[in-house]
């Protein structure tokens, strides 16, 4: 009896591990925050013209996602003015990052940029 309660006990065991292992995901989301990612290119926020620049004091803040080629591919605005938001969003379109490696390689990253933007 003491045989069949450990051959069931197994059993349950390989069953609850098996379950496990189907329903984790396969691929984990490494997140590092802040990624250490270095700018090649950067290109500085101009407000239009029309804008009063006392209108748009404040911080703007945007979330990149990089592809591996070291290139925005999409771009969020987090919170700011409109104008002063969509300054940064055409900026960082035209930054460059040196492409992040993992292990040798190249991966997508995610990073936040703020810009504050002064009355003069």
């Amino acid at each position: 009896m003491g045989q069949l309660r450990k051959a069931s006990f197994v059993c349950l065991l390989l069953g609850a591990i098996s379950a496990a292992q189907q329903t984790a995901p396969h691929l984990p989301r490494i997140i590092c925050t802040p990624p250490t990612l270095k700018i090649v290119k950067m290109v500085r926020p101009t407000l239009p013209l029309d804008a009063k620049p006392s209108d748009v004091v404040g911080v703007a803040a945007v979330e990149v996602e990089i592809d591996k080629a070291g290139m925005p591919s999409r771009i969020k605005v987090l919170k700011g003015n409109p104008a002063a938001a969509n300054a940064v969003v055409v900026a960082v379109k035209q930054w460059r990052w040196k492409p992040l490696k993992l292990n040798g390689v190249a991966v997508e990253a995610v990073t936040k940029i703020a810009v504050n933007f002064e009355a003069r």
